[in-house]
């Protein structure tokens, strides 16, 4: 009779343990699921565009599967903007330069320059 009582007790705590388990992995993926939202419904029309870039343009398609970080670019407002006349380029390439280096400049250059031709590509696809 002990032993069946104990295996009764090691049986219901076994249950009971678990279901607290999943409820609480429930609670979390629901609060998980709430923030997706929440940042999904703040960034209104990135999928969109995310999908248009990768399914009308093999070009920005495949910039973007090279450098990830131009996912930024689609996030980012000011991106459906025209970027600008040549000094403001000019200040946000010097801006990035990580060093006041030749070759940190031309790293600048080649970053800013690729963000501006993939957000000039993504407005073309609007």
């Amino acid at each position: 009779m002990g032993a069946d009582l104990g295996d009764q007790v090691v049986e219901q705590v076994g249950v009971d343990i678990s279901d607290r388990r999943s409820a609480r992995h429930g609670e979390r993926l629901q609060g998980g699921a709430e923030r997706s939202d929440l940042v999904w419904s703040a960034m209104v029309g990135v999928p969109h565009r995310l999908v248009a870039a990768l399914t009308l343009a093999p070009a920005l398609s495949d910039e973007l599967a090279r450098k990830p970080e131009l996912l930024d670019t689609l996030i980012d407002r000011d991106a459906l903007d025209l970027p600008g006349d040549v000094p403001q380029i000019m200040a946000r390439m010097r801006g990035a330069a990580i060093r006041a280096d030749y070759e940190a400049l031309l790293d600048a250059i080649r970053i800013i320059t690729g963000e501006i031709r993939f957000a000039l590509g993504i407005q073309l696809i609007e």
